[in-house]
């Protein structure tokens, strides 16, 4: 177990057993048998999971969309007891003489942001008739309990035949869709366009337009066929956006650029080696989920000059397809001196790492999904948590981003998980209980795990205080919980 040896010698037999269990929660020791697992249902409804959309914040959010109304989007708040309806989103399309019947294809929330007490929304619809394609975004704010909303109609994409496969929305109200040509051709051919309202009114508005500011294209030389993108994101404040190819945890493209001033922009492939005589090959790095803020002696230590760093920990994966690898590597920031130094942490999407990145854990058994899901990827708020989803099989590892910045591997890892040589340690996953298939992944806290699945939306307790318990609960159309014992909804 990572972490049990450290710093036991000088403990009296009192302390060494609080200190050992406490060190077995961290490690999640017994959690795929003791986990509490509570499933929330709709009554007598059926989810479109794949259109089901997780968002951070405070509180956290989940976008839930039903078969049988393909206009509504309800939206949950989720807390460590469950979940609970914070409001429902349905603009009056039916009153449009140019929509006829339309068809959700996607949802985005947009980044939270620390000004703005509610949130933002937008549904991708697909129209039977007149213009193909409107986005609806939706604004709403706590403190009232009012939503705003406007409909804008989509210019048609340049790819002859495109139907939309991502959408990413950011808070001043520009949005990305990525097209893809007809999965049926030959070639697959993919565009990513960025729009913005030609005019933001206030209260509902209807039909109002919106331009193209730039279209993204991937660099891709030096490689025979197209790989569709899917997924998009908007990072850091909304500057940037990350572009994902299906089933791939970590993003394959990014741009550090949405403004304005260019009508095409050619992507940068997330492409890279890293510090090992061990893996080599290209890799993809993820944002860093952890970071720690260092001072150190400088270069000049006669003159007692003092110098601050960064450290971070970040996951990647290989680009080819074949290796099934993740790792734990450690980046640096460039050096500063310390009277310089804000003793703030860049933000974590653009940062610009003075060294590759150096491979500190293995994560064993960790493999890359073959199915149209892949593998579905979720780090913990702290980063001491590490979830990975294929199909049905949940694992979650457990790490102390506090003990390996700290250099502290060679006592942190067990002997027979570390190479003393190449300063490299293995960490080995726990099996949650799970048959159903996972579509995405959230964590709430350290010891909490939400997953949208085929079944409906599951959550995993881990904490110290779990029993093995399994809950099953419906809500109905005004969120409304019920509660499932012996095959009988009993109202809470």
């Amino acid at each position: 177990m990572p972490g049990l040896s450290f710093g036991l010698e000088d403990l009296d037999d009192a302390k060494l057993f609080i200190v050992l269990r406490q060190r077995a929660v961290k490690a999640l020791v017994a959690s795929n048998v003791l986990s509490d697992v509570t499933l929330f249902t709709p009554y007598l409804r059926e989810l479109r999971t794949r259109l089901c959309r997780f968002s951070t914040g405070n509180p956290n959010l989940l976008a839930i969309v039903y078969k049988t109304d393909e206009l509504t989007i309800d939206v949950f708040a989720l807390d460590v007891e469950g979940i609970k309806l914070k409001t429902k989103l349905r603009p009056a399309l039916e009153h449009m003489s140019r929509i006829s019947e339309v068809h959700l294809v996607h949802v985005a929330f947009a980044n939270p942001s620390e000004t703005w007490n509610g949130f933002h929304l937008a549904g991708l619809y697909q129209t039977t008739r007149g213009f193909n394609y409107i986005v609806v975004i939706f604004q709403h704010l706590y403190s009232t309990c009012s939503t705003t909303w406007r409909v804008i109609e989509i210019p048609p994409s340049r790819v002859f035949g495109a139907e939309p496969m991502g959408l990413a929305l950011s808070e001043s109200g520009k949005f990305c869709i990525t097209w893809q040509q007809s999965r049926y051709t030959s070639m697959t051919v993919t565009e990513s366009l960025l729009y913005e309202e030609d005019e933001i009114p206030t209260g509902h508005a209807f039909t109002n337009g919106c331009h193209t500011l730039t279209q993204f294209t991937a660099d891709h030389q030096n490689h025979r066929r197209n790989r569709p993108i899917h997924n998009v994101e908007f990072l850091n404040y909304d500057k940037s956006l990350h572009f994902f190819e299906p089933g791939r945890p970590v993003y394959k493209y990014h741009s550090d650029n949405t403004l304005p001033d260019s009508s095409h922009q050619t992507l940068i492939m997330n492409r890279g080696p890293i510090d090992s005589t061990i893996f080599r090959g290209d890799y993809s790095v993820d944002v860093p989920f952890y970071s720690k803020h260092f001072t150190c002696p400088g270069e000049d230590i006669a003159r007692g000059q003092v110098e601050c760093h960064t450290n971070y920990l970040t996951l990647a994966i290989p680009l080819d397809s074949n290796d099934a690898r993740a790792l734990v590597v450690e980046s640096v920031e460039g050096h500063s001196p310390v009277q310089e130094c804000d003793h703030v942490g860049s933000d974590s999407s653009t940062i610009s790492f003075t060294d590759y990145p150096v491979v500190n854990s293995v994560l064993a058994e960790w493999r890359l999904g073959q199915s149209s899901l892949g593998t579905i990827m979720a780090t913990s708020p702290r980063g001491t948590r590490i979830a990975s989803a294929t199909w049905s099989d949940l694992m979650v590892w457990p790490l102390d981003p506090e003990q390996i910045v700290n250099l502290r591997s060679s006592t942190y890892y067990p002997v027979r998980d570390y190479d003393r040589h190449h300063h490299i340690g293995r960490i080995h996953p726990v099996k949650l209980p799970n048959s159903s298939v996972i579509h995405a992944l959230q964590w709430l806290t350290e010891m909490v795990l939400f997953a949208m699945t085929d079944q409906g939306l599951k959550k995993w307790d881990i904490g110290s205080m779990s029993q093995g318990r399994e809950k099953d609960f419906a809500w109905g159309n005004l969120g409304e919980m019920f509660s499932i014992r012996n095959g009988k909804v009993e109202l809470e």
